[in-house]
């Protein structure tokens, strides 16, 4: 059978993830993804704006580079260290990410 619609489902970083390859792959001209009609897209617990500022506990910014060092790339992103601004971008009224 052939494909025809798309739904992209994505959890936690996994929804940043999925947010990312749809504008990527999106197709302004036909509005298609990829070649597929957008059928739904839905993320859950999906930090589209970063977490600094967000979690349970207040962390003081001078342990905000520790991130990178613990989690590695993932760390720098969500904390909004990453040196290529992704979340930053990805979030902007004006980016092909909203």
């Amino acid at each position: 059978p052939s494909l025809r619609r798309l739904s992209l489902v994505g959890n936690s970083l996994g929804g940043l993830y999925a947010r990312f390859a749809a504008a990527e792959l999106f197709d302004g001209a036909t509005s298609l993804v990829s070649s597929l009609r957008p059928e739904a897209f839905v993320t859950i617990g999906c930090p589209h704006l970063g977490v600094r500022g967000h979690t349970f506990l207040p962390v003081p910014a001078p342990l905000l580079p520790l991130a990178g060092v613990l989690f590695g790339r993932t760390g720098e992103d969500l904390v909004m260290r990453d040196s290529d601004r992704v979340l930053q971008e990805m979030a902007g009224q004006d980016g092909p990410f909203l």
